[in-house]
């Protein structure tokens, strides 16, 4: 009788630690539909398919912006979903480049302006009202002034992140004066790699990183801090799940996820 006791602690005290490690796999009620079977309802004759799918946006909420809500403060992290935060665990799944040319000088009270000039690759642009010809790395506008002035084609990161609380996908934009946090974040995962990686997979699904906005002059910037290092089937799940999410990022248009962020930096 004792060793039979001993062996049903181990097994319930196993079960307990995997249940706790992770973070995406949730068992159905019984008689529930998995995810699988509940998308089917929305997809007879393809409707789902055709109706395309669209990625949550979150920015910092500046000021100047007209159509945001009167209750949002700026310098907090606004999510399109709706609401504010003052920061967000997640984790970073993938990255895309691009480039956008807004007008200037900025008009605060025009909230929706058209950029100029975009490019969903960074390399050739692709639509805008007055269209530059490329390829970007010959266009003048991607160059610093004389005077010390910055570019007015901006460059952009767009960071694809798993909300770790919410446990949704978003989308996050590193342009101007965020892209020295970013290449900083990039920085600390690279030497973490020996102590938080896993043999086969991306360093960047294997810890948990804090962003919280910091206050500048006149703007403010995201700030990166890596939080903890995740367990071996998160890590392991985190990457299956960019690699599904990816066909949709690639489509995110690069306006909007910047629009409402050019009156900074």
């Amino acid at each position: 009788m004792a060793t039979k006791t001993k062996k049903t602690g181990k097994t319930k005290k196993k079960t307990g630690q995997a249940k706790k490690s992770t973070a995406l796999v949730r068992r159905k009620p019984p008689g529930a539909l998995d995810v699988r079977e509940a998308m089917s309802l929305l997809n007879i004759n393809d409707a789902a398919d055709r109706l395309g799918e669209d990625l949550p946006i979150y920015k910092i909420e500046y000021k100047g912006r007209k159509d945001a809500p009167a209750e949002y403060e700026k310098g907090k992290i606004t999510m399109s979903t709706g609401g504010q935060v003052n920061s967000i665990e997640f984790v970073w799944l993938s990255m895309g480049f691009g480039r956008i040319l807004w007008p200037e000088p900025y008009k605060p009270e025009d909230p929706t302006p058209k950029p100029l000039c975009k490019s969903q690759d960074g390399v050739q642009p692709w639509d805008g009202e007055d269209m530059r010809k490329g390829p970007c790395a010959k266009c003048p506008e991607k160059e610093w002034r004389n005077d010390g002035e910055r570019p007015p084609c901006s460059e952009v990161y767009t960071l694809l992140c798993w909300h770790y609380n919410e446990k949704c996908p978003f989308i996050f934009a590193v342009k101007r004066t965020g892209i020295k946090a970013l290449r900083a974040l990039k920085t600390a995962l690279k030497q973490k790699m020996a102590t938080y990686g896993y043999k086969g997979l991306p360093i960047n699904t294997c810890a948990k990183i804090r962003l919280t906005i910091e206050p500048k002059a006149n703007y403010y910037v995201p700030r990166f801090e890596i939080m903890d290092r995740l367990p071996q089937e998160e890590a392991l799940e985190f990457a299956n799940v960019a690699a599904g999410l990816l066909p949709v990022f690639s489509k995110s248009d690069i306006e909007d996820v910047t629009n409402g962020d050019v009156s900074e930096e």
